[in-house]
């Protein structure tokens, strides 16, 4: 008798019986052949509907060709290209140590004119070696600065402070430097909350050269008198635009206060560090991060997908979407792969994660409700391989390398285009080949339709909406399937860098009032590369539903963009 007509069965059971016996929804034929009319095809977006077949952005070949050569042997790392950025033999024995060989396209274009002491912007692709580009240069800097005579090094008094955004990217930063500092001599330490006050006042009362911190754990130390400002010259933030968006911004401008003295008399370096510098997060840098007048420099590949990143689109068709993660995520379990699933909500998170538990797929939660303590547990089992699916909100999309990940999965499709550049960039890092898997409800065609369309022909998707009419003749996206529009900074006064290296227009923060970027009406989405956190509808569109909020197993959830039901979607 099967299963399901047992006389005595649990959920568990019901479920895995579900997902053994049912037809998989990857190779089921749709039953409806129903013909679309114009207006249908136009819903889908206007580039011929969403195709289930696999997509890339077609490779380009590197302007600037590697010089080094391993062979096997270490001491062959010359490391010629960093040299000829101006970087010192201390800073490239640490390099060295660290097995790199040469600069990424980002490092070419940010570390000169940091060495040279100017307050830059720099924007590129996730994953393309942002945290090195600022590293590097401050690290020489500081060396330089030893250099000169009568210099001497002061307790409770660091030179650079590296602000982020999150514990784990306190951790991830700090890692990173002290990999480097071992070598080039230098010292350092993280503060961020949920650690022992004490343990992080000591460790601050020693010589510290540079601190790496989230802003509000160093400004409750600096308003105690644990840390001194005095010998700072170089700041560095991170992740600017999570900064800016996620409520950063007042303690940011309190920091401020402290370092515009200072700065007064001796010269501060500001270092801004993004994977997206839309014209609204300029704007943000005015209003909310009191930052001096800044250069932006921004690579080529700067908010677009990578040629080593395969794409999929499945569209649930009306049909069961927990059945449909299920089939995809089975076909990873088989590969030994690890696996991002992303929510738009907590609620929809945590439905999620059960239903994949009750098929004894072995996962975890990560998202803004859980106590750091907890986020920082699963993030280790999941590093550790002891759990093969991290199940999370866009928490996770933001700094996290994990370069391990090999398939990103949206269960949630984003609500702007923003996070499917932040979300899919956990995958692919520095060369290596990843996949990202999105399922679509009716809801999420017009964006997914343009992204797919974007990547397909190596076009920004920062300026990607997901209103359908801006896709339609006349509307300001209209362009698209013939590849004629670009990135949404296009046209605004800023100092743009390609590969190359050359100036392409110029410019400084400020001196362009971008307007904000509005939410669009009626479609409960953002627009144009907006942030996810203003008001929208979130949620997981549950099995055939227009996905207004819905999440798996009928956990409701309604909130603010990434934000839902169950609490903050961060």
């Amino acid at each position: 008798m099967p299963l399901l007509l047992a006389s005595t069965w649990t959920r568990p059971a019901c479920l895995v019986s579900a997902f053994v016996a049912r037809p998989s929804l990857l190779t089921r034929t749709p039953t409806s052949t129903r013909p679309r009319t114009a207006a249908s095809t136009r819903m889908m977006g206007a580039f011929g509907g969403i195709s289930s077949q696999p997509f890339s952005t077609p490779a380009v070949t590197p302007k600037t060709p590697s010089t080094n050569s391993n062979d096997g042997d270490e001491n062959a790392l010359d490391l010629a290209e960093f040299r000829r950025l101006g970087l010192g033999e201390e800073v490239l024995e640490g390099l060295r140590a660290m097995g790199i060989k040469d600069p990424s396209v980002i490092q070419r274009i940010a570390i000169p004119p940091a060495l040279k002491g100017d307050d830059l912007a720099f924007s590129a692709a996730t994953g393309s070696g942002k945290t090195l580009a600022y590293l590097l240069p401050i690290m020489q800097r500081l060396k330089w600065q030893e250099a000169g005579e009568g210099y001497a090094r002061q307790s409770c008094r660091p030179r650079a402070l590296i602000l982020v955004p999150t514990r784990e990217l306190v951790t991830q930063v700090v890692e990173v430097t002290k990999a480097l500092s071992h070598v080039v001599k230098l010292s350092s330490c993280g503060l961020h909350g949920g650690e022992d006050f004490g343990v992080q006042r000591r460790r601050l009362g020693g010589m510290v050269d540079i601190v790496v911190a989230s802003p509000g754990r160093l400004l409750q130390h600096y308003e105690k008198g644990h840390v001194f400002f005095s010998q700072v010259t170089n700041v560095v933030v991170d992740e600017m635009d999570t900064m800016l968006k996620d409520g950063f911004g007042p303690d940011l401008k309190r920091l401020m206060v402290p370092l515009e003295t200072k700065s007064k008399r001796d010269k501060v370096q500001y270092l801004m560090a993004t994977a997206t510098l839309t014209p609204a997060v300029k704007k943000l840098m005015v209003d909310e991060g009191n930052f001096p007048k800044t250069r932006f420099l921004q690579s080529e590949d700067a908010h677009k997908s990578l040629p080593t990143m395969r794409h999929i689109m499945l569209d649930t068709k009306g049909g069961d979407k927990v059945q449909l993660l299920l089939d995809v995520v089975s076909q990873s379990r088989q590969n030994g792969e690890r696996v991002m699933i992303f929510c738009n909500t907590v609620a929809s998170c945590r439905a999620t994660e059960h239903a994949l538990r009750e098929v004894a797929l072995s996962s975890v939660c990560y998202h803004g409700d859980m106590r750091s303590e907890e986020r920082a547990g699963a993030l280790e089992k999941f590093k550790s391989g002891e759990i093969s699916f991290l199940v999370c909100t866009d928490i996770a999309s933001r700094g996290l390398d994990m370069p391990f990940v090999e398939h990103v999965v949206m269960f949630d499709f984003p609500l702007n285009p923003i996070e499917y550049l932040h979300r899919s960039g956990r995958t692919a890092r520095m060369g290596a080949k990843g996949k990202v898997t999105s399922l679509l409800t009716k809801r999420d065609k017009v964006l997914a339709s343009a992204v797919q369309t974007a990547v397909a022909k190596g076009l920004p998707l920062d300026a990607l909406s997901a209103r359908k009419r801006d896709y339609e003749s006349g509307g300001k996206l209209s362009g698209l399937s013939s590849g004629k529009v670009g990135s949404s900074s296009k046209g605004n006064k800023h100092t743009k860098y390609v590969a190359n290296g050359q100036k392409a227009a110029g410019g400084r923060a400020g001196s362009s009032g971008a307007p904000s970027e509005r939410g669009s009406r009626g479609s409960g989405r953002p627009s144009s590369g907006s942030s996810s956190y203003g008001p929208s509808r979130g949620g997981a569109g549950g099995a055939g539903s227009g996905g207004r909020g819905r999440a798996p197993a009928g956990a409701g959830a309604r909130g603010r963009g990434s934000s839902g039901g169950g609490g903050r979607g961060r």
